[in-house]
């Protein structure tokens, strides 16, 4: 009984094929084999030195270091800022997140205009880049400027290109933007300080070394010499050839004339000479006032193309920036930053 229970058990069993091992070993086969794949996937994924990925496309390490690198050299070179200076790593670490902020945009803007069929025409960035060699002095001069700032030329054009596209979707669109009269004569009506040109002195200097010569020449002045004879056989100005002490109209808050020769110029009347010489960093100046100009709003027809300008271009950044904010929001943007991540000086 035992014996047939346990043919019967036996026969009930699923049997393997002649020579072969277990029965579910394809599936499992099938099995290792999906996860390997799977491991395989994320590693490539995952790997990389990207630090931010925007809709699955990469920013590496390597191209946000490089892109720093050029904003610091930048920087060195027109503001006269070394960023890389010993006490600057907070300054620098700021700079850094903004170039990678703006790389981030750059890719979403790039990848919306791709969707949309925009792109740069190439005869576009051809003339671009000729003017750019034109403006830098030469091609030779142009490779310089570019190798300085880390590009070669087929970096540069595509740059170029890059820029050149995002400024056709930027155009694409504000294409609808407009901006209405009731507009404009709001933005008059509120904005009087801005539409006012300043009161105006138009003046004439003798610059000399010492305070006893300006004495002298104001002497002459008073004995009826001409102002402009005086100066041309008179003042050390380098540019007296040129302008016979004239300097032409200057305002209360101009940066570039010192203190006591605007304060001395507005309280001269027109058509007259300073009575005491005025003293700068520069010598003795005796000075002349041709002509004086009050303070002036300008007409609503005069401000008009002026005041649209700015209105049309103010709601088109407002657009643009809209726009671009709802990219981000409608994207997949992975991080990969830490605190160590941060460029570090080349």
């Amino acid at each position: 009984m035992d014996q047939e229970n346990g043919s019967q058990l036996k026969e009930s069993l699923p049997q393997e094929a002649p020579g072969h091992g277990w029965p579910y070993w394809p599936q499992l086969s099938v099995f290792i084999v999906m996860l390997l794949v799977a491991g395989l996937w994320y590693w490539w994924s995952e790997s990389g030195d990207w630090v931010i990925r925007v809709n699955g496309a990469p920013i590496s390490r390597a191209a946000w270091q490089q892109e720093t690198n050029r904003t610091e050299i930048s920087m060195a070179s027109t503001l006269g800022f070394d960023v890389q200076a010993p006490g600057n790593e907070k300054i620098r670490a700021e700079i850094s997140k903004e170039v990678l902020k703006q790389m981030v945009e750059r890719a979403l803007l790039s990848q919306a205009a791709s969707r949309a069929g925009i792109a740069a025409a190439p005869g576009d960035v051809a003339v671009r880049i000729m003017m750019d060699e034109l403006n830098a002095g030469g091609q030779d001069r142009m490779a310089q400027v570019l190798q300085s700032q880390g590009y070669n030329l087929d970096q540069y054009r595509r740059l170029v290109a890059e820029m050149l596209t995002i400024s056709k979707l930027n155009e694409y669109v504000t294409k609808n933007v407009v901006v209405t009269e009731e507009e404009i004569r709001a933005v008059y009506k509120s904005d009087h300080d801005l539409l006012t040109t300043p009161e105006q002195v138009k003046v004439g200097q003798i610059l000399v070394p010492t305070k006893e010569k300006a004495a002298a020449l104001i002497a002459e002045l008073d004995k009826g010499a001409n102002f402009e004879k005086l100066a041309d056989s008179n003042s050390i100005d380098p540019g007296v050839k040129d302008s016979h002490g004239v300097v032409g109209y200057i305002t209360r808050d101009d940066p570039k004339i010192p203190d006591a020769f605007r304060a001395a110029a507005f309280s001269t009347p027109a058509g007259a000479y300073a009575r005491q010489p005025v003293q700068s960093e520069f010598g003795w100046h005796v000075l002349f006032v041709y002509d004086k100009k009050a303070a002036q709003l300008m007409s609503y027809a005069d401000a008009h193309s002026q005041l649209q300008q700015q209105l049309l271009a103010s709601k088109k950044n407002d657009v643009f920036e809209g726009y671009l904010n709802r990219l981000q929001e409608n994207s997949l943007i992975e991080r990969r930053v830490r605190q160590q991540d941060v460029p570090k000086p080349f």
